[in-house]
């Protein structure tokens, strides 16, 4: 199979991943993020790579300071919030890997390789145990947690896609970054 890559704007994110087919909405206060915004809304399909920082202290990021796997997501709306800030809601697309960072000002842009999943869309006797299983940590989650929206656990609840569902739970649980990060790069 022959390997996709592209050249795309980047903005390094600070303890947040992003997964694909979820919605998130963030904050964007560096200069360089928004030009990275600016130019990805130059293009058709409004296209950015959305990568985490591996330390959320870090101004200025380089390749080595960012997680190697991220995700292609489309921008759906920005809303200037201050006249250093824009909130930006995205959608994920699909996951991808830096190939390589090759701009750094006046905003970061990479060489990134799209990455497939590795279920291949059928269910076998192990994939539905493991989603039953799931089921069943996930309820004994809702137990502890009593404030979970009736509306998330219905999704999950609903969802038969063995990736989506870790996907899904994994957005919108409370993990650190780094949790969050190590699901991302499951396929």
């Amino acid at each position: 199979m022959e390997r996709t890559t592209l050249n795309i704007p980047v903005i390094a994110l600070r303890g947040l991943t992003v997964f694909p087919d979820l919605t998130l909405s963030f904050d964007v206060e560096r200069e360089i993020s928004i030009y990275a915004l600016d130019s990805a809304m130059e293009s058709d399909d409004r296209a950015i790579f959305l990568v985490t920082q591996r330390e959320i202290a870090t101004a200025a990021p380089t390749e080595q300071d960012l997680y190697t796997v991220g995700t292609i997501c489309r921008i759906l709306q920005i809303l200037k919030t201050s006249e250093t800030s824009v909130r930006v809601i995205v959608e994920g697309q699909q996951r991808a890997r830096i190939h390589r960072l090759w701009q750094n000002k006046p905003f970061l842009q990479a060489n990134v390789e799209l990455l497939e999943e590795d279920f291949p869309g059928r269910m076998t006797p192990r994939t539905e145990a493991i989603i039953r299983q799931t089921y069943v940590i996930f309820g004994e989650y809702k137990e502890l947690v009593t404030n979970l929206n009736d509306d998330f656990v219905s999704a999950v609840l609903d969802c038969r896609d063995p990736g989506r569902l870790a996907d899904f739970i994994a957005q919108n649980i409370n993990l650190r970054h780094g949790e969050r990060q190590r699901v991302l790069e499951e396929l």
